[in-house]
């Protein structure tokens, strides 16, 4: 059958005027389906209609088209064809018109292809529309080059690739898949690629994950995974829906690549940026981090919190008489009996040279914070032994309630240093609870 049968039917239009633009209205949607280009336009060049094979041949899409000039869009490369009066006027007396014409596509890339160009009339004879029927093997040329490309990036990508059915068990995979998970193809197909999982994952991650690929037909994310030989590792993972023409899901395609390395690096940078190098307790920041969202959820619940300041008496002496090395070792250990002697709730965190702060919450009284001063005072007190080398240091250690004696970190971090240099002037060893009156109450 010739390329023009389809379109033969729109030329023997002869009913009223209203009837003739029915019917190629309905013409026109039967031949939005065709894989090639059917455009009509009115006698003037404006286009009226723009199938499906014209956005696939020429790049642009029918709200992109539709309204404009034929010529604005379609350019004759060479020149030789021009959509204008006298060349309606040839058309409607030669009733057809053909040709080979290169266009350029939206893309600026130009493309030859074989085009018809014949008028419709009305039932007095006058011409009505101007139909386009034109077709390309560029389409197919392209398509062929886009799954050559694909095979391609599918073969060489040092990603890990994976291809599924539309019950999500797997059709194909890559050699980079094989080589970052340690599994061969044949040992994977027609398996689901939860075989991979490391159970590190709740089943609502992976609900929510469907959910997103249902819903938008991709998700992206870190997933850990399990290799063959057991190692979990974690992979920066995109999942991508194929769907055909009717929106019927056929395939799933998975790309990864192993993050590993680079979410290790991601949380010691973090953790460098939290924590205190010679420690290893929380700094500054992440105390103010968490001390200002205890403060918040004590103000919802109406609970006190306590922060306690502590330094260690005498410490400069220790730096002076055995070298920083022996005081960085003594820091070091204070820290570790700072930890054993707290709740995994409660935060201790170095703020520099011999200063600690503790932020410890759940307890009401004031008696109950007390306790716990006590009890750091007695642990940072017992001998500390290096080497051959014994060395005595006691603390002073200072306390600020919320929301008692303020209600945000810096007032209370105030209050609590204070409260220690009061400790100190007590005889230290000791510990001082704020007073607005700046009565030290004494253990």
């Amino acid at each position: 059958m010739s390329k023009l049968a389809s379109a033969a039917p729109i030329k023997r239009l002869t009913a009223d005027k209203e009837a003739a633009e029915r019917e190629l209205r309905q013409q026109i949607q039967i031949l939005e389906h065709v894989k090639d280009a059917v455009v009509s336009t009115n006698l003037a060049g404006v286009i009226r209609s723009w199938n499906r094979g014209a956005q696939l041949l020429y790049g642009y899409t029918s709200q992109q088209a539709v309204g404009r000039h034929i010529s604005s869009i379609l350019t004759d490369t060479d020149g030789a064809f021009s959509f204008d009066a006298k060349f309606v006027t040839q058309l409607v007396n030669d009733e057809d018109y053909k040709r080979e014409i290169v266009f350029r596509r939206k893309s600026g890339l130009s493309i030859s292809c074989q085009a018809s160009f014949f008028p419709v009339y009305d039932e007095t004879g006058a011409p009505l529309w101007i139909v386009m029927y034109a077709w390309s093997n560029f389409i197919e040329r392209e398509a062929l080059r886009q799954q050559q490309l694909a095979a391609t990036v599918f073969k060489t990508s040092a990603d890990g690739m994976f291809v599924t059915d539309a019950q999500a068990n797997i059709d194909a995979v890559n050699p980079a898949f094989e080589k970052l998970t340690g599994y061969r193809q044949e040992e994977v197909l027609g398996k689901n690629p939860r075989f991979f999982s490391s159970g590190q994952h709740s089943a609502e991650f992976y609900s929510s994950m469907w959910e997103s690929i249902q819903g938008t037909g991709h998700w992206r994310g870190d997933i850990w995974n399990r290799r063959k030989n057991g190692e979990i590792y974690v992979q920066r993972l995109t999942i991508s829906a194929m769907t055909e023409e009717n929106g019927t899901v056929s395939k799933y395609v998975a790309v990864f690549s192993d993050v590993t390395e680079e979410k290790r690096q991601a949380e010691e940078a973090e953790f460098r940026a939290n924590h205190d190098a010679l420690t290893q307790l929380p700094n500054r920041v992440l105390l103010v981090d968490r001390l200002s969202q205890s403060l918040r959820q004590m103000a919802r619940e109406d609970t006190r919190l306590a922060v306690l300041f502590l330094d260690l008496d005498e410490f400069k002496q220790v730096n002076d008489l055995h070298g920083h090395f022996i005081g960085d070792c003594l820091l070091q250990e204070a820290a570790r009996r700072l930890v054993r002697e707290l709740r995994k709730s409660d935060t201790v965190a170095r703020l520099g040279g011999d200063e600690f702060v503790v932020v410890s919450q759940g307890a009401n009284t004031v008696g109950s914070y007390q306790l716990i001063a006590k009890k750091l005072i007695v642990a940072l007190s017992r001998p500390y032994h290096f080497g051959g080398l014994e060395l005595n240091v006691t603390c002073s250690v200072g306390i600020a309630l919320f929301p008692d004696h303020g209600g945000d970190f810096d007032a209370l971090i105030q209050k609590a240093d204070q409260a220690m240099y009061a400790a100190k002037r007590a005889g230290k060893n000791n510990f001082h609870l704020y007073d607005h009156d700046e009565t030290s109450v004494d253990a």
